[in-house]
């Protein structure tokens, strides 16, 4: 995946019908922008990319629903013996060696373990680095994380930078707190900002196409609405009742999401033409990109 090189300085310019870029659509468009930063990289990104999110959601959701079944039924023996499900380290690996045997429980570990890189650490960073680089680019962060490599054409800076401060955090946690509890904490309250931010997402859209007046009531209210209804319940039955070490964690969260609230309100006011121009570049890059598909 290849990032192209930063566009030169930006010049003001009307972004095109369906690009306005109020404080909302700002928000909205940094929570996604996972999407748009990996469409730069992609080549034919409104089809492909498309066809990725299609084909990864039903591989994923087939993949739960089989594995869930086949735990809590075939598995332990049905929902009346999920407590036990609950204590084990490791359920999965416990089912495939009651029913398949040792080597395919060694199989399965070797699996687990390169799910836990590619899937579970390596993500997360692509698009965090990728948002970072993508705000740095338009003027709202340090143009350092901006730097794109010569040869690999990756935003390795930022990528880098946030490695680095991931793994600190993760080890302090961990050696303060113990291992298992550091993870609790962290995914617990990862998870409510990643909640929340989904939320605001979901607020989002629809104001952005309303000013655009493009809105449609069903794909930007509706379907929305319902999102972020199931986002509320699963938060909800995450994070209640909140134990050790998950109350900790929805302080946490809750603090640094009004810092954070009150530190981009400041900087709004007080340096105003860079928020009108947020997302000017990446207007400019996705006109680029999917002019030449058509």
């Amino acid at each position: 995946m290849r990032l192209s090189p930063p566009p030169p300085p930006l010049q003001e310019v009307s972004p095109p019908r369906g690009s306005r870029h109020g404080p909302c659509h700002i928000l909205h468009v940094w929570l996604i922008r996972r999407c748009h930063a990996r469409g730069e990289e992609a080549q034919q990104p409104r089809r492909n990319i498309r066809r990725a999110l299609l084909i990864s959601f039903l591989i994923t959701g087939v993949v739960f629903v089989l594995t869930s079944y086949a735990l809590t039924v075939g598995g332990w023996g049905g929902i009346s013996k999920m407590s036990k499900f609950y204590q084990s380290s490791v359920p999965g690996l416990i089912v495939a060696d009651r029913f398949l045997g040792l080597p395919f429980t060694v199989v399965l570990f070797a699996f687990i373990v390169n799910s836990l890189f590619a899937g579970s650490l390596a993500p997360p960073l692509n698009t965090s680095s990728r948002m970072l680089f993508s705000m740095s680019r338009d003027g709202l962060g340090p143009s350092v994380f901006a730097r794109v490599h010569p040869v690999h054409k990756t935003p390795y800076v930022s990528i880098i930078t946030l490695a680095a401060v991931g793994y600190i955090v993760s080890l302090v946690t961990g050696l303060i707190m113990g291992p298992s509890n550091g993870f609790l904490y962290l995914i617990s309250a990862s998870s409510v900002a990643l909640f929340i931010g989904h939320i605001l997402s979901n607020v989002g859209l629809g104001i952005t196409f309303r000013k655009a007046g493009e809105m449609s009531l069903a794909k930007h209210v509706i379907l929305p609405a319902i999102a972020t209804a199931i986002l509320l319940v699963a938060m909800f039955y995450s994070l209640y009742p909140p134990v050790f070490p998950v109350d900790y964690s929805i302080i946490t969260a809750v603090v640094f999401i009004a810092i954070s609230t009150v530190a981009i309100a400041i900087y709004a006011r007080n340096h105003q033409d860079r928020i009108r121009r947020a997302g000017l570049t990446d207007v400019l890059v996705q006109e680029q990109i999917y002019g030449g598909e058509k």
